[in-house]
């Protein structure tokens, strides 16, 4: 029932949301950041298949995507950031004290987990309304192991989010880029999914 969901979900993204605000843009004459567009399909179809939510990120344009959604991104995107500037000189150096006094980026990042953890719970706690009767992998597991802690759920749907939006964005970004030097692979490909 897992592999029907999942395959259910991304045709759904695909068809309804991704495929029209491409042809939308492509009617207009309007350049899109792909990277962004794919990390919006990726967060969508992560939060759909994990655990039953959805976000509507890649929502038609016009659409507003939902404040916590959108909240949740710009945190999520924030924690990221912050964690990549800590190797960095000089932040590599101080950022340890900035967080023990509470001040400048190490405050950003504790608001921005703050409002990623409680994303993370309003999903886990709308699962646990739900009861085992979805799809969704968050679902299943719920039922499977019904004695993890809020924490622990909260933890899974923190790393599946890590895990998922960002590695698909970006591959999916490279991959149409790739594909867009080798008119020769692009109509193998269109062949392909004709057939």
């Amino acid at each position: 029932s897992l592999r029907k969901f999942i395959a259910d979900t991304v045709r759904s993204e695909v068809v309804d949301r991704l495929l029209p605000l491409l042809e939308q843009a492509a009617r207009h004459g309007r350049t899109l950041d792909m990277q962004r567009v794919f990390e919006c399909f990726a967060f969508d179809n992560i939060c759909h298949v994990a655990f039953g939510e959805d976000p509507a990120c890649l929502a038609e344009e016009g659409t507003a995507t939902p404040p916590q959604a959108s909240e949740f991104m710009r945190a999520f995107d924030d924690v990221q950031n912050a964690m990549v500037a800590r190797f960095r000189p000089p932040e590599s150096l101080l950022w340890r004290l900035k967080r023990m006094l509470d001040i400048g980026s190490e405050r950003q990042v504790r608001q921005a987990l703050d409002i990623v953890h409680g994303y993370a719970d309003m999903i886990v706690r709308r699962c646990r309304e739900r009861g085992e009767s979805r799809d969704d992998f968050l679902a299943h597991l719920v039922a499977a192991r019904g004695d993890l802690s809020e924490e622990s759920l909260r933890d899974v749907v923190t790393n599946f989010l890590l895990a998922g939006r960002d590695t698909t964005s970006s591959a999916l970004t490279w991959f149409f880029w790739l594909v867009s030097g080798r008119p020769d692979v692009e109509s193998k490909i269109v062949d392909e999914v004709r057939r």
